[in-house]
């Protein structure tokens, strides 16, 4: 029962929401509702008005006055009302349309947003390129003059010479097996630094730029992209094996903090080949780095 009652009591409300509440015509059936409610009740307030005039109609002379009075007393409420109701759903029309703007305004800002946000992708994105073109055309530019056969080594293929010294400066300072490094008690840590330092001054002309390069080049990967695993696996990608195990031993045991700290951060020495180090305890002179 109660429930029946809540039912006929909403009726009015839904009533009046259908009439209010605009639709795809914006409100345009609502006011055609109201002008034909007006038009129907003032044409049947004036016929009534000129039959009841006729009907009490004695003297000789026409009294336009209490005809006038009669119409504007009976029609001018009603059209009051429904001025009222006219107002009314302009009001909910133009609530919906401010609505409607708000909404089309969210959705051109995130459009906005999201033009944004792929500018700067593109943009970073070939910034990145063009540092990677500049560091391949760096490597290519290296060359070495080999002693014993006077046969110039160009690009990549240094790098394996550059390995190379590093292993016969290592072998020739430490035999017996060579150095084996501690990770607990670090030692070792500091005759293998020194043993580095030898090899790095005169290496030092052919390689300090190109180190300097990839610290660029994985700086401006962590500072501007917020998804550094695919650029750090293009970057991974331009370098040999030889190359990743030179950058191993120099982040180690050179001493250069900022190449290391990007390199710790982003966790870039990743799969390095385990047969290429000097000594199989090495592999935990870094700690984010690891090996096949």
């Amino acid at each position: 029962m109660r429930i029946k009652l809540l039912q006929i009591w909403n009726k009015p409300y839904q009533w009046f929401e259908s009439f209010v509440k605009p639709g795809d015509d914006l409100g345009v059936k609502g006011l055609y509702r109201i002008f034909v409610f007006a038009l129907v009740v003032v044409l049947s307030i004036f016929i009534i008005d000129i039959g009841l005039t006729a009907y009490t109609y004695k003297s000789e002379e026409p009294n336009h006055g209490i005809f006038g009075d009669f119409f504007g007393g009976i029609a001018n409420p009603f059209l009051t009302f429904l001025t009222f109701m006219g107002l009314l759903l302009t009001i909910v029309v133009q609530k919906v349309e401010l609505r409607d703007s708000r909404e089309e305004m969210r959705r051109s800002a995130d459009a906005l947003s999201e033009q944004v946000h792929a500018f700067r992708k593109q943009s970073f994105e070939v910034t990145f390129l063009k540092m990677l073109e500049i560091h391949s055309t760096l490597t290519q530019s290296i060359d070495l003059v080999l002693s014993k056969t006077n046969k110039t080594v160009t690009g990549s293929d240094c790098m394996e010479r550059f390995h190379s010294r590093l292993k016969t400066k290592y072998r020739s300072r430490f035999r017996d097996g060579g150095k084996e490094f501690h990770i607990t008690t670090l030692e070792g840590l500091d005759e293998l630094k020194i043993m580095y330092a030898d090899y790095w001054e005169p290496t030092r002309k052919n390689l300090h730029s190109w180190h300097e390069s990839l610290s660029v080049v994985l700086g401006y990967i962590q500072s501007e992209s917020n998804s550094v695993e695919p650029y750090l696996s293009m970057v991974s990608a331009q370098l040999s094996e030889y190359e990743k195990i030179i950058v191993f031993y120099h982040i180690a045991l050179h001493g250069d903090s900022h190449l290391r700290e990007l390199i710790l951060e982003l966790g870039f020495l990743r799969n390095l080949p385990a047969d290429l180090l000097l000594h199989r305890s090495h592999m935990h002179l870094v700690p984010t780095a690891s090996f096949l």
